[in-house]
């Protein structure tokens, strides 16, 4: 008893006719599955009794008419008056978003059509979610695949000159590196630049862009292959102090031009080996050049007989020659784009004008170019600030320019009298990257495109 519990001695005290009656387990267990049914009846007949719950009407108050009423571009509702786009029936566009970031399009245009649906809608969602992949569905920016061959054709039989003659020169200055090391062609191994592909390097002698093999000394003074040839051709006499020797090894110049005026500039590469002679051999299989092409590329006729000299669309320069131009809206695509590449392969200019009439229209206003930019760096890891370098047109020296400062130059001006140009005409942070929504715009305006 010692052992016993207290719920134990509870049940045993507890008279016998307050006892509950055992249940016989099957009675229990069909009476368990009725009640089962019985409830399960119950909350069927809730369900199909319950009413559904009407959507409140969004022009009642709590709030719902004045999301209904934001603006696209700004977002704002507090605005007194906003216009409702009749095409898509979703958009609205407030009278100040209306009159500062889309002058050019009156209200009645706005309820016609607004901007999303026109595609050049500038507000921050659109410019950032834009992606260069929407540019292959652009209206008239298809190729057919067998034009695709035949331009690429035309391509590497006009390019393939420039390409045999860049070998040749990289050939050149192989052997002269080889003859100074006291090494065989085929033994010598040109040193890495230390830089990305992606990274701009240009000639400290004539600013030229080097893009594969040039010379370049310990203190950081670069050489193209041109300036080489041409220092020991002896173009370069003028320039007192810079020496190279007879083997074809060329010293640092004096200080006064940049360099250090002590060290050897070695021979390096920025592409892989041997890029140049691999291009070349796949241009030869690809395609093989006929000498009747060459001779029509520089034939020396002033005229065209594809163009129309009695056309006041086509004048006459200064020097006699004729400027082919065209709009971009009368551009037939096979026959014209022919013509352009007769022209481009003697590096006749050719003017195509109204090329804007078949965008969308999107601004290219500098603040607006700005806003997007700021948008597209807030969302990554980039700085909000950046600097480009620019040439000043006043004494033509280099300086550097905060971008914000470079737009806002445009609209408001500056302090004083001072134009800007910049140096790179893509710097490594102005890209697609930056103005996804805009590069395809630009894209979409060439006139000519494969």
């Amino acid at each position: 008893m010692a052992h016993i519990s207290t719920w134990q001695l509870q049940r045993k005290s507890v008279p016998a006719e307050m006892e509950e009656p055992e249940l016989d387990p099957i009675k229990n267990s069909s009476k368990r599955r009725k009640t089962e049914k019985s409830a399960s009846a119950k909350v069927k007949a809730h369900n199909q009794k319950k009413p559904r719950r009407k959507k409140p009407d969004i022009n009642v108050g709590n709030g719902a008419d004045k999301q209904l009423k934001s603006c696209h571009q700004c977002h704002r509702s507090e605005r007194d008056r906003v216009v409702e786009c009749k095409k898509c029936q979703s958009k609205k566009y407030c009278v100040t978003c209306m009159t500062k970031w889309y002058p050019n399009i009156s209200e009645e245009e706005f309820v016609k059509a607004c901007p999303f649906c026109r595609k050049n809608c500038n507000c921050k969602a659109c410019l950032r979610g834009y992606s260069p992949k929407f540019m292959q569905v652009m209206q008239g920016y298809s190729c057919s695949k067998p034009d695709k061959i035949r331009y690429s054709k035309n391509i590497i039989q006009k390019v393939f000159a420039f390409v045999k003659s860049l070998n040749a020169d990289q050939l050149r200055e192989k052997l002269i590196e080889a003859k100074v090391k006291g090494l065989s062609l085929s033994y010598l191994q040109i040193q890495d630049a230390e830089c990305e592909v992606d990274d701009n390097i240009y000639c400290d002698k004539c600013g030229a862009y080097i893009f594969d093999l040039y010379r370049s000394c310990a203190c950081g003074y670069d050489l193209c292959l041109v300036c080489c040839q041409d220092l020991r051709e002896g173009n370069m006499c003028m320039i007192s102090g810079w020496k190279f020797s007879i083997d074809g090894s060329i010293h640092c110049p004096p200080i006064y031009i940049g360099g250090c005026n002590e060290g050897i500039l070695e021979l390096k590469r920025i592409m892989p080996v041997d890029w140049v002679v691999n291009m070349l051999e796949k241009v030869q299989e690809i395609y093989k050049i006929n000498t009747s092409d060459d001779i029509d590329i520089h034939q020396t006729s002033t005229k065209c007989g594809m163009c129309c000299y009695d056309s006041e669309a086509n004048e006459e320069n200064s020097n006699g020659c004729y400027l082919y131009s065209l709009s971009a809206k009368d551009i037939q695509p096979q026959q014209d784009m022919q013509h352009f590449q007769l022209h481009w392969s003697k590096g006749e200019p050719m003017v195509v004008n109204d090329v804007l009439s078949a965008s969308s229209g999107l601004s290219w206003e500098p603040m607006v170019l700005w806003r997007a930019f700021r948008d597209i760096t807030k969302n990554s890891n980039r700085s909000h600030t950046c600097e480009v370098n620019a040439i000043d047109c006043f004494d033509w020296k280099k300086v550097s320019v905060d971008l914000h400062k470079f737009f806002r130059g445009y609209s408001e001006g500056g302090f004083k009298r001072e134009i800007l140009k910049l140096e790179d005409w893509q710097p490594s942070c102005l890209s697609e990257g930056e103005w996804p929504r805009h590069f395809v715009e630009f894209i979409g305006c060439l006139p000519f495109k494969v």
